[in-house]
Protein backbone atom coordinates (compact mmCIF):
# COMPACT_ATOMS: atom_id res chain seq x y z
CA UNK A 1 0.00 0.00 0.00
CA UNK A 2 1.35 3.41 -0.98
CA UNK A 3 1.45 5.93 1.85
CA UNK A 4 0.90 9.58 1.12
CA UNK A 5 3.75 11.71 2.49
CA UNK A 6 2.55 13.55 5.55
CA UNK A 7 4.01 16.69 7.06
CA UNK A 8 6.45 15.79 9.80
CA UNK A 9 7.23 17.60 13.03
CA UNK A 10 10.50 17.39 14.94
CA UNK A 11 10.13 16.51 18.61
CA UNK A 12 12.56 15.97 21.44
CA UNK A 13 12.46 12.87 23.66
CA UNK A 14 14.13 12.20 26.96
CA UNK A 15 14.88 8.47 27.31
CA UNK A 16 16.82 6.39 29.79
CA UNK A 17 20.38 5.72 28.61
CA UNK A 18 19.83 1.96 28.84
CA UNK A 19 16.76 2.19 26.60
CA UNK A 20 18.63 4.28 24.03
CA UNK A 21 21.46 1.72 23.99
CA UNK A 22 18.97 -1.14 23.53
CA UNK A 23 17.13 0.68 20.73
CA UNK A 24 20.45 1.46 19.04
CA UNK A 25 21.51 -2.21 19.16
CA UNK A 26 18.21 -3.36 17.66
CA UNK A 27 18.19 -0.65 14.99
CA UNK A 28 21.76 -1.60 14.01
CA UNK A 29 20.79 -5.28 13.69
CA UNK A 30 17.81 -4.30 11.52
CA UNK A 31 19.95 -1.88 9.46
CA UNK A 32 17.61 1.02 10.08
CA UNK A 33 18.15 4.34 11.79
CA UNK A 34 17.25 4.80 15.42
CA UNK A 35 14.78 7.48 14.30
CA UNK A 36 13.01 5.04 11.96
CA UNK A 37 12.92 2.38 14.66
CA UNK A 38 11.39 4.78 17.21
CA UNK A 39 8.91 6.14 14.64
CA UNK A 40 7.77 2.61 13.71
CA UNK A 41 7.49 1.62 17.38
CA UNK A 42 5.31 4.64 18.12
CA UNK A 43 3.15 4.02 15.03
CA UNK A 44 2.68 0.38 16.08
CA UNK A 45 1.69 1.39 19.63
CA UNK A 46 -0.76 4.05 18.39
CA UNK A 47 -2.36 1.57 15.98
CA UNK A 48 -2.65 -1.07 18.70
CA UNK A 49 -4.29 1.40 21.10
CA UNK A 50 -6.65 2.73 18.42
CA UNK A 51 -7.74 -0.83 17.63
CA UNK A 52 -8.30 -1.72 21.28
CA UNK A 53 -12.01 -2.26 21.95
CA UNK A 54 -11.94 -0.67 25.39
CA UNK A 55 -10.11 2.40 24.11
CA UNK A 56 -12.55 2.78 21.21
CA UNK A 57 -15.45 2.40 23.61
CA UNK A 58 -14.03 5.18 25.77
CA UNK A 59 -14.01 7.46 22.69
CA UNK A 60 -17.76 7.19 22.00
CA UNK A 61 -18.94 10.73 22.57
CA UNK A 62 -22.57 9.90 23.29
CA UNK A 63 -21.74 7.78 26.34
CA UNK A 64 -21.13 9.34 29.68
CA UNK A 65 -18.06 8.24 31.58
CA UNK A 66 -20.34 6.35 33.97
CA UNK A 67 -22.02 4.49 31.08
CA UNK A 68 -18.67 3.58 29.57
CA UNK A 69 -17.35 2.39 32.94
CA UNK A 70 -20.44 0.21 33.45
CA UNK A 71 -20.02 -1.42 30.04
CA UNK A 72 -16.28 -1.94 30.58
CA UNK A 73 -16.94 -3.43 34.02
CA UNK A 74 -19.48 -5.87 32.58
CA UNK A 75 -17.13 -6.88 29.75
CA UNK A 76 -14.21 -7.42 32.13
CA UNK A 77 -16.37 -9.66 34.32
CA UNK A 78 -17.05 -11.97 31.38
CA UNK A 79 -15.13 -15.20 31.31
CA UNK A 80 -13.55 -16.69 28.21
CA UNK A 81 -16.33 -19.27 28.27
CA UNK A 82 -18.94 -16.50 28.05
CA UNK A 83 -17.29 -15.05 24.98
CA UNK A 84 -17.37 -18.40 23.15
CA UNK A 85 -21.12 -18.88 23.58
CA UNK A 86 -23.41 -17.48 20.98
CA UNK A 87 -25.70 -15.06 22.70
CA UNK A 88 -27.04 -11.61 22.26
CA UNK A 89 -27.07 -9.10 25.05
CA UNK A 90 -28.35 -5.58 24.71
CA UNK A 91 -27.11 -3.12 27.27
CA UNK A 92 -29.72 -0.42 27.82
CA UNK A 93 -28.58 3.02 28.78
CA UNK A 94 -30.42 6.17 29.74
CA UNK A 95 -32.07 8.40 27.21
CA UNK A 96 -30.54 11.81 26.59
CA UNK A 97 -31.86 14.92 24.81
CA UNK A 98 -30.64 13.58 21.46
CA UNK A 99 -32.33 10.21 21.88
CA UNK A 100 -30.76 6.99 23.05
CA UNK A 101 -27.02 6.82 23.19
CA UNK A 102 -25.23 4.84 20.53
CA UNK A 103 -23.99 2.51 23.24
CA UNK A 104 -27.49 1.17 23.71
CA UNK A 105 -27.11 -0.84 20.54
CA UNK A 106 -23.94 -2.61 21.71
CA UNK A 107 -24.54 -6.31 21.08
CA UNK A 108 -22.30 -9.15 22.11
CA UNK A 109 -22.30 -12.57 20.53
Amino acid sequence: MLKIAEEKKIISLRLNVSLVEEVNKIADKLSISMTDFIRKAIEKEVEEINNDFFFRLSQVEYCSEEESNNIIKELKEMKEEDLKKTKRKIISLKKNNRGYSKCQQLKMK
